[in-house]
This record gives C-alpha cells, sequence and structure tokens, in this order.
C-alpha cells in the first residue's frame, strides 16, 4: 500500500512492520508529525496564490529558491554515428589530426554531463521567512523540478490553480 509517510512526506510502500524506506520512522504512527505539511513539487511555470506556503497566511512576499548542478544525458559520444570514421582517423594518423578529431568529437569523454539550473519564486511571508526560510526538500534536476513541504492548504490551491497546465 503506497502513503505518505507523516514524517518525512514522502509518497513510500512502508516495510512489513511499518519502517518509512526514506526516513526510518514509523509510516504508520502520526504522532509528533506534522500532519499539517506536505511535499509538493513545483517547477519554473507553477503558479502559487498570494498564501505562505508555510503558514497559509495571504502575503505577496517571494523568496528565491534557486538549485543548480549537473545532469547526464541519454546520449554518449560512443552512441554518434560519427564515432567510427573519427576513431579510424585517431588511430591512422595520430599526432595533431587524432588530438584534433578527439576534441572534435569528443572521443575521450565517457561521461558527457549538463549543467541544468532551476529558479521558483515562492510565496512566504516575512515572519515565516525570518524564523523557517523554505529550501527544497527534493532537487529533481532532470525533470526540471523541486519538492517543498508545505501546508496542506496551499499545496491544494497550487494543485487546483495549476490543474490546467500541463
Amino acid at each position: 500500500m503506497i502513503i505518505e509517510c507523516p514524517h518525512c512526506h514522502r509518497t513510500v510502500i512502508p516495510r512489513n512492520y511499518g519502517e518509512c524506506p526514506a526516513c526510518h520512522k514509523n509510516a504508520e504512527d502520526s504522532r509528533n508529525a506534522d500532519v499539517t505539511s506536505t511535499l509538493l513539487f513545483i517547477t519554473e511555470a507553477t503558479k502559487f496564490p498570494d498564501a505562505c506556503c508555510t503558514c497559509n497566511a495571504h502575503t505577496e512576499n517571494r523568496i528565491k529558491i534557486h538549485r543548480s548542478g549537473r545532469i547526464a544525458t541519454s546520449q554518449t559520444s560512443r552512441d554518434q554515428p560519427s564515432w567510427t570514421l573519427a576513431w579510424l582517423v585517431l588511430l591512422s594518423f595520430g599526432g595533431a589530426v587524432g588530438r584534433v578529431m578527439d576534441s572534435y568529437f569528443g572521443l575521450g569523454d565517457y561521461s558527457r554531463t549538463n549543467r541544468s539550473s532551476l529558479t521558483v519564486y515562492v510565496p512566504q511571508c516575512r515572519l515565516c521567512s525570518a524564523t523557517n526560510k523554505l529550501e527544497s526538500d527534493v532537487v529533481d534536476l532532470e525533470h526540471c523540478r523541486l519538492g517543498i513541504i508545505v501546508d496542506r492548504n496551499v499545496a491544494e490551491k497550487v494543485e487546483n490553480s495549476n490543474a490546467d497546465v500541463s
């Protein structure tokens, strides 16, 4: 049975004895857990109501959440169609021509990576941002989304206002 862990707010399948595989707390016991919050996945295109994501109070204040890092590409240099020709030239001529071919086709680069950056402006009142500034709890740069812990009512408003956005 898939549930939301009341402690870490991840969607999990608890182990046989109720342990959450993410936070190792009892996912079936909501005592000492913040049941008023949930994990919300957002993108740069997510539209927010004028409500603080932490306390649900009206606010027009926005805070910036920014994450960047490397993501692996799905195509390596070995998958490129010109790879065989480039290696033949490299092996045949070596020297300067081989180095030029190597730098042009990237034959020595087995783990091509790209950088990705994600910036989202999230509503949070000044009081909450002074005491408990929102941070991304989950970072998924490959799918360009962040997971943040927000008030359940705000999460419902965000999901309803973005239901038409695909």
